[in-house]
C-alpha cells in the first residue's frame, strides 16, 4: 500500500519536482478501491461458477436467491475488508458501485439461465 505513495515521492524528486502528499494519497487511496473491487470480482465469479455454471441442472428459486444473496454477502465484505483502509473516499464508493452493478448483472443472468433450465426441464416431463 505505502510502496506505491514512496514510489510517486521517488519518481517526483528523479523528475526534480516537488512530491505532492495529496496527489500521492489519492492514487494511494484509488489503487487500494481498484484492488478491493478486483478481488470481490474475482471472489464473486468464482463462487458463482462453482454454485451455478459447473452444474447443468435447474435449482429451486428461493435457492438461487439464497445462493446469490451468500454470495454477493460475500464479495461485498470482502470489498470492505481490503477497502477498510480509505472506506470514505470516491474512489471507494465509485468502485463499491461498479461492483454492486456487475453483481446486479451476473445475478439477473444466473436468474435467466436457471428460469431457462427449469423451462426445458418442464417440457422434458411434459414430452
Amino acid at each position: 500500500m505505502y510502496v506505491a505513495m514512496v514510489k510517486k515521492y521517488v519518481d517526483a524528486i528523479n523528475e526534480g519536482q516537488v512530491p505532492n502528499i495529496s496527489t500521492a494519497w489519492e492514487h494511494l487511496m484509488e489503487n487500494e478501491a481498484l484492488a478491493a473491487y478486483d478481488e470481490a470480482i474475482q471472489l464473486y465469479e468464482i463462487a458463482l461458477r462453482n454454485f451455478f455454471l459447473n452444474e447443468d441442472r435447474a435449482r429451486a428459486i428461493e435457492d438461487v436467491y439464497n445462493i446469490l444473496k451468500n454470495i454477493r454477502d460475500s464479495a461485498l465484505e470482502k470489498f470492505h475488508k481490503i477497502a477498510a483502509s480509505v472506506e470514505k473516499s470516491e474512489y471507494t464508493e465509485n468502485y463499491k458501485s461498479q461492483l454492486k452493478d456487475f453483481i446486479e448483472q451476473k445475478e439477473n443472468a444466473a436468474i435467466s439461465i436457471n428460469e431457462e433450465l427449469n423451462r426445458v426441464k418442464n417440457e422434458e416431463i411434459l414430452v
